[in-house]
């Protein structure tokens, strides 16, 4: 009896560990992509048409269909446009996500996707996007702006009553979507660009589909003057130039624009180079009872500017801390229901061992490793010598904020 509750036990456990799951189910030319939650009930979340790469994410069951993203690279090449690319593959489940992996070729151009799907959660779903591309293609370089498309999004526009995307954004910048014509003149460059969603006469609660790129690419799109509401007439796109060997973006579902951007410019006090790619901690506290909502790691562009995104609204104490600069916190700060922009801190230097204050301790290190390039430069020209024992005694006796 005891070996029989024993048995019934690991069972009842791993009946619960399966619950919740991924299923596809696959057609010709469609992998239909559910969730089963731990209730047992099972919804669609995502769709596959494998015989062009167009991917359709929705953030629950209350979630009409709406824009799609174009999986495989769109390009120009010998005065015609190449977008949707039959893709073949599989999938497999990883722990709690779905792995689709699938190539496609094209123009002797030929890519290989990841897609990885996570758990859904409540009215959103995110999905990581990794790419890789190999062979060869003449791109026409006479196309600016849209000579290389590494990922689309493709949607509805006929009217201000018939429509599955009501309008644009790119970063913290919002764009009303013409009749006809260039949805961005001049294009401008961002990483995170999406298609606001929502109710309209055609179709209830359209999704926002929104693109976070790794890196930044130009942004632009182009709407195509139609009077059918089952055309996609409306393309909104990332571009490069160049055929790209890689790129890896995130792709999120949500029923309203999720990206809530908090962004500035940190001045690193004394310091001789470009601050590009300069880490900097930057940790995010509800100012009524310091509970941390964010820790995370930004990195600074050549004008020492940076992005935090999804923060939601909010008032915070927001601190930023690069290696040997003295913290800096921005308290009371209330976080608006859209974008923040246009603040400046400046950062003090001469934090030698990162322990936010400047004292004897930064002085002796720097006296330590005097003369030499590998440690204690804090200026940034290459070697540790008088200038930055300068920044140590001009600055000693501060801390932290």
């Amino acid at each position: 009896m005891k070996k029989w509750t024993l048995l019934a036990g690991f069972l009842g456990i791993a009946t619960a560990a399966f619950a919740q799951s991924w299923h596809v189910s696959q057609r010709p030319n469609l992998w239909e992509i559910f969730y089963r939650f731990p209730n047992g009930s099972m919804s669609q979340y995502a769709a596959l048409h494998t015989n062009d790469s167009y991917f359709r994410m929705i953030y629950g069951s209350e979630s009409g269909w709406g824009t799609s993203v174009i999986l495989m690279p769109s390009f120009w090449s010998g005065g015609a446009l190449y977008q949707g690319t039959a893709v073949q593959g599989g999938y497999q489940t990883q722990g709690p996500d779905l792995v689709l992996q699938l190539t496609g070729s094209r123009q002797g151009l030929t890519t290989q996707v990841t897609v990885r799907l996570f758990p859904p959660g409540s009215s959103e779903l995110q999905a990581r996007v990794q790419a890789v591309t190999s062979g060869h293609v003449t791109l026409d370089t006479n196309r600016p702006n849209e000579a290389f498309k590494p990922v689309m999004l493709s949607s509805m526009r006929i009217s201000n009553s018939l429509w599955d995307t009501r309008q644009a954004y790119v970063d913290c910048n919002a764009y009303n979507l013409p009749l006809s014509g260039w949805m961005i003149q001049p294009a401008v460059s961002g990483r995170l660009f999406g298609l606001i969603g929502g109710t309209s006469d055609w179709k209830p609660n359209a999704p926002t589909i929104e693109v976070e790129l790794d890196q930044p690419l130009t942004i632009t799109g182009w709407v195509t003057s139609s009077q059918d509401p089952n055309d996609d007439n409306v393309g909104f796109w990332a571009a490069s130039q160049q055929v790209m060997p890689a790129w890896a973006y995130t792709l999120r579902a949500t029923p309203q624009r999720p990206g809530y951007t908090l962004s500035g410019q940190l001045v690193l006090g004394d310091y001789a180079i470009n601050p590009a790619g300069t880490p900097v901690q930057v940790q995010v506290r509800l100012s009524s009872n310091q509970d941390l909502i964010r820790s995370e790691t930004v990195m600074l562009d050549s004008q020492g500017r940076y992005e935090l995104r999804h923060l939601p609204p909010g008032v915070y104490d927001i601190s930023f801390k690069a290696s040997h600069w003295l913290s800096r916190t921005l308290r009371n700060y209330t976080m608006p229901a859209n974008c923040a922009f246009h603040f400046t801190l400046n950062l003090i230097n001469g934090d030698a061992n990162g322990d936010n204050q400047v004292n004897d301790e930064d002085l002796l290190g720097v006296l330590f490793y005097f003369g030499s390039s590998q440690t204690g430069d804090l200026n940034g020209d290459g070697i540790c010598n008088d200038l930055d024992l300068l920044i140590v005694l001009f600055n000693f006796g501060r801390t932290g904020s």
